[in-house]
């Protein structure tokens, strides 16, 4: 499945973020202070080679389905 397939099969209540890591690990946060929620701080040092960020309400189990 390609990027465009998961935003097409996610797009109600569901996000999906694609860009470059270093942006995105500032918009979630470089510190427990500056973080956008909590614990996505943790986020951004995983990021590596080509990511998205996928932010649903769906189960993990849907999710990886």
């Amino acid at each position: 499945m390609n990027l465009f397939q998961v935003r097409q099969h996610f797009k109600k209540n569901s996000e999906v973020y694609f860009g470059a890591n270093y942006v995105m690990a500032l918009a979630l946060g470089k510190s427990e202070e500056d973080e956008a929620g909590p614990g996505l701080h943790k986020v951004g040092p995983v990021l590596k080679g080509q990511c998205a960020l996928l932010f649903t309400n769906e189960t993990p189990a849907s999710v990886k389905k």
